[in-house]
């Protein structure tokens, strides 16, 4: 699986989206808008920064681990 299609799957797992956006904004200092139309649209290919990739994809599945009631690990 290619890293914007791991973008993509993930993606489709988030139940809020707005609320998601909101909070990878907070953690990485990023415009919600500039994530949501650069980062996480299917028009740019799920353009994530390579230097932000890995932490975002971290962030993806704490988020949907938590959404989804995974205990989660520190």
């Amino acid at each position: 699986m290619t890293e914007g299609n791991n973008i993509e799957y993930l993606l489709r797992q988030i139940e809020d989206k707005s609320d998601f956006m909101i909070k990878l904004s907070e953690k990485n200092g990023r415009k919600v808008n500039t994530m949501k139309n650069h980062w996480f649209s299917k028009a740019s290919n799920y353009g994530v920064p390579d230097e932000e990739l890995g932490s975002t994809i971290d962030f993806m599945q704490k988020y949907i681990q938590k959404q989804n009631g995974v205990p989660q690990e520190n």
